[in-house]
């Protein structure tokens, strides 16, 4: 049995990211990205037919992610992308940040 994961991690203190996965073919099975961002907005651009779970956690923020919004306060969410489960391709993306806002498009 072998397993193909690709990861990605950031740690950053403050600022804007934007994390463009618009062009890339990311493996069959599980990915993974990983953020722990002091301050600061967040966009990640995911490819269409990518299954996509979220966990978040933030001091104060808020999140997009398909046509959903929610805003946190010292809390934890998440949440799956619709089917999930049949997606060939999958990315899981955990976040923590102090203060700070999270979006996820699909492109």
């Amino acid at each position: 049995l072998s397993l193909s994961v690709e990861a990605r991690i950031d740690v950053i203190l403050m600022g804007d990211t934007i994390i463009d996965l618009g062009n890339t073919i990311l493996p069959k099975d599980e990915n993974y990205i990983v953020i722990r961002k002091g301050f600061g907005k967040t966009r990640i651009l995911v490819p269409v037919g990518t299954g996509i779970m979220i966990e978040h956690s933030a001091i104060k923020g808020k999140i997009a992610f398909e046509d959903h919004y929610y805003t946190l306060e010292n809390e934890s969410i998440k949440m799956y992308s619709k089917h999930y489960e049949n997606q060939a391709r999958t990315l899981k993306i955990v976040t923590n940040v102090l203060v700070g806002d999270l979006e996820v498009i699909a492109i």
